[in-house]
């Protein structure tokens, strides 16, 4: 059964009154949901794409960074929410990962972290060609999600990027592993996970791993917090904009809502390659 945000209205005016209970979670979540009648305000757009630019570190000028031209902060707008509720939506066009959640009264935006994807763009095709994987979809259209398939502690994991810095800590606290169901290419890859940037700080926002879904330490530390084995992660490609769901949840924060902002920011011991 696909739970859609009519669905979840319906079942709210019948539960009000009752306190908030476990809703269950989609095998597939929809591309799509109802069109909704937007009173209170016009509906959000999607945000203009920024363009990139080359960062390096000031102590090592051969290791270059290719950065998105945004400041974006990590914003947790409801640190209660139930992660057996939560599903991520990861933006390949905005580098972001969105945690949503499924409630009574719909899907709610509950945080959203700057993250880095692959080097290169477009969908995975091979172990080894540096792009991050996104969801096939079914004959209906709508995103068949990957799941957690394994969360490790990764404090002391290292990797050698060959790029001169030698094996290096490259992993933040935790790795998430994905299970990249239904991947028309790689489903049976299991190298694919949501990890932190120790090692590679200034790579966030942008295009820099070899396949994964870099965040900032501090956030990955955040958003382990909404994770549990087997919770779903959409992974959408550079062409794709906000779902329906998606722009409905962002409409209910209102000015609350934290857009990142035109203009990278250097991390400290680094600049910017000309």
């Amino acid at each position: 059964m696909i739970l859609t945000l009519a669905s979840l209205l319906l079942a709210s005016a019948s539960v009000s009154a009752q306190p908030e209970t476990s809703v269950p979670a989609t095998a597939i979540l929809p591309a799509g949901l109802p069109d909704v009648a937007y009173t209170q305000a016009a509906p959000p757009q999607d945000p203009p794409r920024y363009g990139f630019r080359r960062v390096c570190d000031k102590a090592f000028p051969r290791k270059q960074f290719n950065v998105y031209d945004c400041n974006d902060k990590g914003v947790v707008y409801k640190a209660n929410a139930n992660p057996k509720n939560c599903f991520f939506v990861i933006s390949k066009r905005e580098y972001r990962i969105y945690v949503y959640e499924r409630t009574n009264q719909g899907i709610e935006l509950a945080a959203h972290f700057p993250v880095c994807t692959a080097r290169n763009t477009g969908d995975k095709h091979r172990s080894g060609d540096g792009t991050t994987p996104v969801c096939a979809k079914n004959s209906a259209g709508e995103y068949i999600p990957f799941t957690i398939s394994q969360i490790v502690s990764a404090s002391t994991w290292k990797h050698d990027f060959k790029d001169g810095r030698g094996n290096i800590l490259a992993y933040g606290d935790w790795f998430m592993r994905l299970k990249l169901n239904r991947h028309p290419y790689v489903a049976g890859n299991n190298s694919i996970g949501i990890h932190g940037s120790s090692g590679n700080v200034p790579s966030v926002p942008g295009r820099d791993s070899e396949g994964c879904i870099r965040l900032r330490n501090d956030d990955l530390n955040k958003l382990r917090k909404f994770a549990v084995v087997g919770l779903e992660v959409i992974i959408k490609p550079e062409d794709a904009g906000k779902l329906p769901y998606e722009l409905e949840a962002q409409r209910r924060l209102g000015a609350a809502y934290v857009p990142a902002q035109k203009g990278y920011v250097l991390p400290p011991n680094t600049m910017f390659v000309e």
